[in-house]
């Protein structure tokens, strides 16, 4: 009895370093690093961000105006210090003013966070809410990676005309909406009425003649971002109009 004990002691030894040295091997490889993973990735946005940029900028015109450039930086670094993802957070923004070009009205955001505004936008906005919901808007897209996931649709040497093209950018897909949702969440978080993004949506669809988006596009977005404000309480005391959003409309409103 103590023989046949022995044996299947060792038997059961034997079968246990077997399952061991199975799940040993199976498991053997080292657990993926998201973070990481997430870093590398970000890295290589923002480098394809700044190689565009630099294409962009030889494009464009670009507007010596630091008081103003440097209001809506600030206003800027308000919206990514509440954003959730790091390729938006723990960025350095640039933001540039840059001239209409055939009165239309297109604001640009590269990963990296370098935004383009368009200054004829600052000659028709009349609330803060709606500058920052703009912003909030490019930053949107940035931290959705609208950019990098069409690349194939980029023309280098036409970055311009690319970049207005609405079909660029397809808003009615299933991650369309993504943009506004992180928009919504930021200008909340920040203390601006998210309502400021309906406002803008709005100034664009009265002014047909002077937007790449598509009446389709525009109705459908701002259906998307009254759906997004629904799931937020409204705000006690959001931020209205600032002294840098008044010298700045003082300044574009009479030209």
């Amino acid at each position: 009895m103590t023989e046949k004990f022995h044996l299947f002691l060792q038997l059961l030894k034997a079968v246990s370093f077997s399952v061991v040295v199975f799940y040993s091997s199976g498991c053997s490889d080292a657990p993926i690093d998201y973070r990481k993973e997430m870093e590398d990735r970000i890295k290589s946005d923002r480098q394809l961000g700044r190689d565009y940029a630099e294409k962009f900028e030889q494009q464009v015109v670009i507007l010596n105006d630091i008081e103003s450039t440097d209001y809506l930086r600030s206003l800027v670094r308000k919206l990514i210090s509440h954003a959730d993802d790091l390729s938006i957070s723990d960025s350095a923004a640039g933001v540039y003013l840059i001239e209409d070009k055939s009165h239309t009205l297109r604001c640009f955001g590269f990963p990296g966070v370098r935004l383009y505004v368009s200054v004829g936008i600052l000659k028709i906005i009349d609330y803060e809410s709606a500058l920052a919901a703009l912003l909030a808007f490019e930053l949107g897209r940035i931290q959705a990676r609208h950019f990098v996931k069409n690349l194939e649709k980029i023309k280098p040497q036409e970055l311009v005309q690319s970049l207005s093209n609405d079909a660029f950018f397809d808003y009615t897909s299933k991650e369309g909406s993504d943009p506004v949702k992180y928009a919504v969440k930021m200008m909340y978080d920040s203390g601006y009425d998210p309502r400021g993004l309906v406002s803008y949506l709005n100034l664009l669809q009265n002014n047909p003649m002077r937007t790449p988006l598509t009446s389709k596009t525009l109705k459908y977005l701002s259906e998307a971002t009254f759906d997004e404000i629904s799931s937020y309480p409204p705000l006690i005391r959001p931020l209205s109009k600032t002294d840098g959003f008044i010298k700045l409309k003082r300044k574009y409103f009479k030209n």
